[in-house]
């Protein structure tokens, strides 16, 4: 009786330990208790073959807490360990926000894995055995090798209690899973101090973005956007890590924005790059993207933006004085240089962040759309180059802020409209680029440039005549014009450009005379190109007096009149004068000349051929065709060894060919020789008969 009384006891005992833990639990899990820990010094783990003999199990004594399972509670610590959520927020080499699996994710693995470390635990033997089973034998018997078999009532007994105890530790697992989860994210201050301190970066970048004007805020709804983007890259990929109100950060997005924009048009071309995917389902990319550039070195990188290729800062000076442009620091942009670098996509807008930018030279890429307008913002910009792109739209009248411009090339685009009048205010202009577009309307008055030295508008639309306030450009020296529908004259006040050394006019609709004095003061004068137009009248004979003339090209007009006496033209190369109604002779003058082409074919050219042509050298293609010379081919011809081509045919020659001048085909250079000797007027051996 003592020993069931103490049994009695003891199970009371037990049954009351059990019931204040419960309380605590639920004490716990209402947060009226500071703290909870589980006391297993009252549960008998009778799932585990543990090293305490059966008979001590089932004994009324009280179970010593060493006596408790260590499995269990290295299960529980496990549990609670592996639950919680890293607090690595950014992938610094990617720029991809990491998220964490979800709140009801971690629950379930929790549970899953609590529940399965009860049914089902390891002995010191590591082999597995089912903690609650049907087992109706008296694992207290003596003999370990003979099992007392349990009545039916014992058995049954014996199941209730353990299935109770079951969902007894069930019951204590998943409030533990619950309260421990819900601790750690409410008291997890790395993780939440890290995001916290993430968005308040990204949303001060984004403030100072707007707040300055660098984009307009609508930008960052669209998350395809290179601004979007390049905000992302500055804010969480960008090892450099930069203060969110630094002005520097500002040059450094804008960059950005650039690189992203060539990168996401070069996209189309070359295919999706491999893209790994964020917590918010969008796409990002592996790495730093390629953009298709030829040479991009330390873009989107963490060193300076100083050093990166092709990008140049505010120059440092050394002790002696020496500028340094080149150094790993993140400073005011000066030069941007991607000429020829295969850049695609377009111009940004956000190029206006540089507020020390002197040059910005993006010519020969593959750069579409427009010219932002903000560009011209720039006011400390010095030479912009955009020539040889695919740009399109018009110049903006902003064009004109523009005030320390000195070179502005645009030319080889498909732009269109018509060219601002604000032009007239880039009073620092020297060279002026505008070929090869589509520009229509008359040019604007340009007198107050009188710092220009080149204007190329050739291949344009441009209509109306010259405008006489060319007169004032007289630091001017090329001027290119052709292929346009100008009309009118050549204005007299052309003749103040005194260092003008390229005057180009051709195809054209130029009509009228040709004033003496527009020549008279041109000694620096090289190349003019007058043909393909509607001049009259005859040749200038001011043009003889220019020693520096290499080319003249006066075909394709109506000029009459005769050949004029030109005895300084010592240096002219080429001279183009065929389908025009000029008669008289030609000079003997002509021999000073060192010509390699002479083209009068299809003009009234009357006399014989001086034998002065002789001297022509090194002259090779001589066209005299279809005009009225008449008499014999001068001995004097043979002198001409580097003659490839002579057209004489259409004209009235007579007599022998010289067999000196046959034998240019032959030990000479002549490829080509026409002439009328299918009659009895002209005898030649070695011509190619046209008649």
């Amino acid at each position: 009786m003592s020993n069931n009384g103490n049994s009695r006891i003891s199970q009371y005992e037990r049954r009351l330990a059990r019931q204040r833990q419960m309380e605590a639990m639920e004490a716990a899990a209402s947060g009226t208790a500071p703290t909870m820990e589980l006391d297993t010094s009252v549960i008998v783990d009778t799932s585990l073959r543990s090293r305490t003999p059966p008979s001590a199990i089932m004994s009324d004594e009280p179970v010593s807490p060493t006596r408790v399972s260590k499995s269990l509670r290295s299960s529980a610590l496990f549990e609670r360990e592996s639950i919680r959520p890293s607090v690595n927020l950014m992938d610094h080499t990617t720029g991809v926000y990491q998220e964490r699996a979800s709140f009801s994710e971690r629950l379930s693995s929790a549970i899953q894995s609590s529940v399965g470390g009860i049914f089902r635990v390891s002995d010191k033997h590591g082999d597995a055995s089912p903690s609650f089973d049907d087992d109706i034998y008296d694992q207290q018997s003596v003999d370990p090798k003979r099992k007392k078999r349990l009545s039916p009532t014992s058995a049954a007994c014996r199941r209730v209690l353990r299935n109770r105890l079951a969902l007894l530790l069930i019951a204590l697992v998943l409030i533990g899973v619950i309260v421990g989860t819900t601790m750690v994210f409410v008291t997890s201050p790395a993780q939440a101090r890290l995001k916290q301190e993430n968005n308040m970066r990204y949303s001060a970048i984004l403030d100072h973005i707007v707040l300055e004007g660098i984009s307009h805020a609508k930008i960052f709804d669209d998350h395809y956007s290179p601004q979007w983007y390049a905000l992302r890259w500055v804010a969480f990929a960008d090892p450099a890590r930069m203060d969110p109100l630094d002005p520097m950060i500002l040059q450094r997005y804008a960059l950005a924005v650039f690189y992203y924009s060539s990168f996401k048009t070069y996209q189309h071309v070359a295919g999706k790059q491999k893209p790994i995917i964020n917590g918010d389902g969008e796409d990002q990319y592996m790495g730093v993207p390629d953009p298709g550039w030829l040479q991009h070195d330390n873009w989107l990188t963490g060193a300076g933006h100083c050093t990166w290729f092709g990008v140049e800062c505010v120059p440092h000076f050394d002790e002696n004085n020496n500028a340094i442009a080149r150094y790993d620091e993140s400073r005011n942009v000066r030069k941007i240089d991607m000429t020829g670098n295969h850049v695609q996509g377009t111009i940004p807008s956000e190029f206006k962040a540089f507020e020390k930018l002197e040059i910005l030279d993006l010519a020969k890429n593959k750069l579409q759309g427009t010219i932002p307008y903000q560009i011209f913002r720039n006011y400390d910009l010095k030479h912009l180059l955009l020539n040889e792109n695919r740009l399109t739209g018009t110049l903006s009248t902003f064009i004109g802020e523009l005030e320390a411009i000195r070179d502005l090339r645009v030319g080889s685009n498909k732009l269109t409209g018509t060219l601002p009048v604000e032009m007239d205010q880039l009073f620092e202009l020297r060279y002026l680029s505008l070929e090869n577009n589509e520009f229509t309307g008359r040019l604007p008055d340009l007198a107050k440039l009188r710092l220009l030295v080149s204007l190329w508008a050739d291949n344009n639309k441009l209509t109306g005549q010259i405008p006489l306030s060319f007169g004032e450009l007289q630091a001017l020296q090329d001027l290119h014009l052709h292929n346009n529908a100008f009309g009118g004259t050549i204005p007299h006040e052309v003749q103040n450009l005194v260092k003008l050394k390229v005057l180009d006019l051709e195809y054209n609709q130029i009509g009228g005379t040709i004033s003496e004095a527009i020549f008279a003061n041109m000694k620096f004068l090289e190349y003019v190109s007058l043909q393909h137009n509607q001049m009259q009248g005859p040749i200038p004979l001011s043009l003889g007096e220019v020693t520096s003339l290499k080319e003249l090209h006066l075909n394709d007009n109506q000029f009459t009149g005769q050949l004029p006496h030109w005895t300084k033209l010592s240096n002219l190369r080429l001279f183009h004068m065929q389908n025009n109604q000029v008669a008289g002779s030609i000079p003997s003058s002509f021999g000073h000349m060192k010509a390699t082409e002479v083209w009068m074919q299809n003009n009234k050219i009357g006399g014989s051929i001086p034998p002065e042509v002789g001297w022509i050298h090194p002259l090779e293609t001589l066209y005299l065709e279809n005009n009225n010379l008449g008499g014999n081919i001068p001995t004097a011809l043979s002198e001409l060894k580097e003659l490839e081509e002579l057209r004489l045919f259409g004209n009235k020659i007579q007599g022998l060919v010289p067999w000196e001048v046959c034998e240019l085909t032959s030990q000479g250079s002549l490829m080509e020789f026409q002439a009328d000797c299918s009659g009895h007027t002209l005898k030649c051996k070695c011509c190619t008969c046209v008649r």
